[in-house]
């Protein structure tokens, strides 16, 4: 089955397709050129688009084992926006000794749903900026006069392009 960030693309939450293709499987096997092959004693599929896959919340924790703790902030971002982070599932999948553990617990920290509605890395910028500095919660890329605005905070009344 897909697993890593090779499932979490598969399901829309990376945006670029990861090399090699990682897969999951309960048999031991010999990863192959272009594809890393993960041995595990129990694995839970799922299927999305009719290729089996582990579950997000595995897949995430998987990601987290490699990645960086801003990417897994992105990935937690979209999977919110697509309504498919399940925050039970995932504290229950974290624990002592499971690599990724603790980048995933770090992620969760630092996650905000608005980081999937930006469109460019300068609206991801000014995000991670506003939150660094404690400035309220605010919309992003909000419907306003026909037109879409970059930043809102509706109880202000200001509009950032």
């Amino acid at each position: 089955m897909l697993s890593h960030a090779t499932a979490l693309w598969w399901h829309g939450l990376l945006e670029h397709q990861p090399t090699p293709i990682q897969v999951s499987t309960a048999r031991k096997r010999a990863s192959q050129p272009g594809v890393e092959v993960h041995s595990r004693r129990t694995v839970q599929l799922i299927h999305h688009r009719r290729l089996p896959t582990t579950t997000i919340s595995q897949a995430l924790l998987d990601f987290s084992a490699t990645a960086q703790v801003a990417a897994v902030v992105r990935a937690l971002a979209e999977a919110d926006y697509r309504r498919v982070l399940n925050h039970r599932e995932l504290h229950e999948t974290c624990g002592p000794g499971r690599p990724g553990s603790t980048t995933l617990k770090r992620a969760l920290r630092r996650h905000t749903p608005e980081l999937a509605r930006t469109k460019s890395k300068l609206e991801r910028a000014f995000h991670a900026l506003c939150r660094r500095g404690h400035v309220p919660a605010y919309e992003v890329n909000h419907p306003l006069c026909g037109f879409t605005v970059d930043t809102f905070w509706p109880d202000l009344g200001v509009v950032v392009e």
